[in-house]
C-alpha cells in the first residue's frame, strides 16, 4: 500500500489541554501512537470532544489529508504522541 511513499516522522508532547495534532506536510495518511513509555493515555478527537483512548503503545491508522483537524490530550501530566505521516 506505501511502496514508494515517503514517511514523514514526528513526535508531540501532550497535556491535559488540549491541542491540534502537530502537521508532519503533505500527506495521505497518518498513524499516531502513544508511545510506549507514556505514563497517561492520549485523547483523540475534534475542536470539541476527544473521545477516542490510546493506551501507552497503542495506536491508530487514518486516511487523512491534514492533520491539524485532531486535537488531542490527556486527564492529567504529559504523554509522548508519536507521528508518522505517509505521501
Amino acid at each position: 500500500m506505501y511502496r514508494g511513499r515517503t514517511p514523514k516522522m514526528s513526535q508531540q508532547t501532550v497535556t491535559s489541554t488540549k491541542a491540534v495534532v502537530t502537521s508532519v506536510g503533505d500527506i495521505v495518511s497518518v498513524v499516531l501512537q502513544n508511545d510506549p513509555s507514556s505514563a497517561q493515555n492520549i485523547l483523540l478527537g475534534d475542536v470539541t470532544n476527544q473521545y477516542i483512548k490510546l493506551e501507552a503503545g497503542k495506536s491508530i491508522a487514518l486516511t487523512v489529508e491534514d492533520v491539524s483537524r485532531f486535537y488531542v490530550k490527556t486527564a492529567a501530566a504529559t504523554a509522548t504522541l508519536n507521528i508518522m505521516g505517509i505521501r
